[in-house]
């Protein structure tokens, strides 16, 4: 990490770290990372950019998010993720994935405490997509889990068992080598080995998901994401609450009650959010004609579609597509 790196992620001048983790943490220099801060502008170069962040670089992490997707190991000690207005204590074996324009950081009085970064350019996300998909957890890694932190206390993020995170330390350590390579080639090696990771991760959150269908406290908050997964794999149709509900086995009203209770919106809503987030990358990383989007996204009647941009995006899809630019 190069020393302006380093600089960026301490806390604004004049602030004092506080004796034990505070209620709210304080903001970066950088508030907000920008793809070129971190990644080449070359398509087959640059889509993998990792490093570990320990004591010896200072704690906290003030609060930022970034332009792209973010992987977070614990790798050692403990401390306190913030993660827009949550904090969660965090120890090793924690995984977690955070989306673009997520705010987070980090807090630690423990001098041990040290976290493996994966920065994913977006190119890497959009080139891979359609194989990601076919992993079974990767909706909930990566889009489920992390939307639902906004709304639960509940621990739905990935934790390692100490055999787990004996395998997966080996990949780290293998992708840290190839990303300190001068080597052009260990470029792809850095691609092989993310993919493996989340892959790993992938299997590993839902067979985590799949337990937690046998706990009773948490039988119905893990049926209805089972139908945030199915919301995200499906989008693009047309999908109605009494099939949501057959998803999760529980009569419609049950399920809406439910569902509000732990996301604190409705089914509707949710969609809705799910499908303009869906039209702005695809606005930001394709040539697609704006009926052609709206179309991909499960809006099917553009003027709608343009109303309901409007409302979220404060601007028109073509605006938004030139301010992109």
């Amino acid at each position: 990490m190069t020393e302006e790196m380093k600089k960026n992620l301490s806390p604004k001048n004049g602030q004092t770290t506080l004796p034990t983790h505070p209620q709210k943490l304080v903001d970066h220099l950088t508030k907000v990372y920008s793809h070129a801060r971190f990644f080449s502008d070359k398509k087959d170069f640059g889509l993998i950019h990792c490093y570990y962040h320990t004591s010896e670089m200072g704690y906290p992490i003030g609060m930022h998010s970034h332009a792209f997707y973010e992987i977070n190991i614990i790798t050692a000690g403990s401390g306190y993720h913030y993660i827009e207005k949550q904090c969660v204590k965090v120890n090793v074996g924690d995984v977690f994935v955070i989306p673009p324009s997520v705010e987070h950081g980090y807090y630690t009085n423990d001098s041990s405490f040290e976290i493996f970064h994966i920065l994913l350019n977006c190119v890497f996300v959009e080139r891979y997509k359609d194989e990601l998909h076919t992993l079974p957890g990767y909706t909930i890694l990566f889009e489920t889990e992390p939307a639902l932190r906004k709304t639960t206390k509940e621990k739905l993020f990935l934790t390692l068992d100490a055999e787990q995170f004996g395998k997966v330390k080996q990949e780290i350590e293998e992708l840290w080598e190839f990303e300190n390579s001068n080597y052009r080639g260990t470029e792809v090696q850095k691609i092989a080995r993310t993919l493996s990771l989340i892959s790993v991760f992938s299997q590993l959150i839902f067979i985590s998901h799949q337990r937690l269908l046998d706990l009773p406290k948490h039988t119905e908050s893990v049926a209805v994401v089972e139908t945030l997964e199915y919301m995200r794999n499906h989008f693009f149709d047309k999908i109605s609450v009494n099939k949501l509900a057959a998803i999760a086995h529980m009569s419609r009203s049950t399920y809406l009650r439910h569902f509000k209770a732990l996301c604190k919106c409705t089914p509707s809503q949710y969609l809705t959010e799910i499908r303009i987030k869906k039209a702005t990358e695809l606005l930001q990383t394709s040539e697609r004609s704006i009926i052609e989007i709206s179309q991909d996204c499960g809006f099917f009647d553009s003027s709608h579609f343009l109303r309901i941009f409007s409302k979220f995006k404060g601007c028109s899809p073509s605006q938004y597509r030139k301010m992109q630019n």
